[in-house]
């Protein structure tokens, strides 16, 4: 199978599985890029987590990521973000960090409330020059608990 292949599969096994009840996804361009809005419609409330999906910067998207991101709207009580950034290899490396950029210079929320999947925090940290202090360590698949922790 082809690289194209193997992401559009995965998307389409992503979308075969039904998300929880309550759970709303919807799409929105946000400083150029695609990100998809994942909330728990039962239980609203303003808190929002940007959520930066895995895949090596290679595979991944908010459709591969919404159900992961629906679990995380449903435990923390917030709305989840999803970037869509730009995938390598059809797009170089750093157009993943300018993706992310866009998206915080647009949105303004703070890096504390973003995950971090494959684009390493101190990458961010330097792009967006923040204070040491505000490094976003983040990283929920490896440490779920101490993420879970830090947001109820």
């Amino acid at each position: 199978m082809s690289l194209e292949s193997d992401r559009l599969q995965w998307e389409k096994d992503a979308l075969s599985v039904r998300l929880p009840s309550g759970i709303q996804c919807t799409m929105e361009e946000i400083g150029g890029v695609d990100c998809m809005w994942v909330a728990d419609t039962e239980n609203p409330d303003n808190k929002i987590i940007v959520y930066l999906h895995g895949g090596g910067l290679v595979v991944g998207s908010a459709i591969t990521h919404q159900h992961l991101a629906a679990s995380l709207a449903q435990q923390t009580n917030s709305s989840v973000l999803l970037v869509n950034y730009r995938l390598l290899p059809e797009h170089e490396y750093p157009a993943p960090l300018e993706d992310v950029l866009s998206v915080y210079q647009t949105t303004g929320i703070h890096p504390i409330n973003w995950f971090l999947r494959e684009i390493h925090p101190v990458e961010v940290w330097h792009l967006l020059r923040l204070p040491v202090s505000e490094i976003p360590v983040f990283s929920c698949l490896a440490k779920p608990l101490w993420c879970l922790e830090h947001l109820i």
